[in-house]
Parts: structure tokens; C-alpha cells; sequence
């Protein structure tokens, strides 16, 4: 596991503790991105245009990414229970608890994906 695999665990446990669970949690780094990726998040207490709830993931982010990392960053998205990528992702991959999903050169709801991370799902 990478240095910036672990980071993200630590980003999980932390809103995972404050918040509640999180249902699905990836980074995936889009064929169109130039180098840079997107963080997927999804949790029965998250709602897609809940800005309040974005800052606090940002915040969470922002504490425990270097300035390397966060550049890296594109956008982070907050996933609904019923979103499409959800849809398609959740039934055929299972991550146990502590595992890591890598998936290279997928495409995923028509978006061609390089490199997608599952770390929850």
C-alpha cells in the first residue's frame, strides 16, 4: 500500500468517526483528466448538493494531503445511494474492510477511467 493509499484510509476513519459510515469511497483518475483525479464518496448521510457536507470532506482532506497531493486533486464528488456510477460499481466489487480495489483502463458509466482506487464499496 502507497504512502497516499494510507492517506486516504486515514481520510476514511476520520469522517467515518464524526460522520457516520461512508458506503463507497474511490479515486479515480479519468483518461481525459491530464494526471489528476477525483475523489467519489458516497454514505447514507451524504446528499449530492449538500455544500456543507463538501466543505467539511475538503477540510478533512486538507488536514492530512500535502500541497502535492492536493493539487492532484480535480474535484470531489458526493455520490447519492442511487447514482448511476453506484449502480454499475457496487454489485460487482466487494472491498473488505482494510482492502483496496485497483482497476486500470475501465470505463464506468461511458467515462473512460485510467486508474480507479476503490477503497470502500
Amino acid at each position: 500500500m502507497t504512502e497516499l493509499e494510507e492517506k486516504f484510509k486515514k481520510i476514511i476513519n476520520t469522517i467515518s468517526q464524526e460522520k457516520g459510515n461512508i458506503k463507497f469511497f474511490a479515486i479515480a483518475r479519468r483518461s481525459d483528466s491530464e494526471g489528476f483525479f477525483d475523489i467519489l464518496i458516497s454514505a447514507d448521510w451524504i446528499r449530492q448538493d449538500d455544500f456543507e457536507i463538501l466543505k467539511y470532506i475538503v477540510k478533512i482532506i486538507k488536514s492530512l494531503l500535502n500541497k502535492e497531493e492536493i493539487i492532484d486533486i480535480s474535484r470531489v464528488i458526493l455520490l447519492n445511494s442511487d447514482d448511476p456510477i453506484l449502480k454499475q460499481l457496487r454489485p460487482a466489487i466487494t472491498v473488505e474492510l482494510g482492502g483496496i480495489v485497483h482497476l486500470d483502463n475501465c470505463v464506468v458509466n461511458n467515462l473512460a477511467i485510467e486508474e480507479l482506487t476503490i477503497f470502500v464499496s
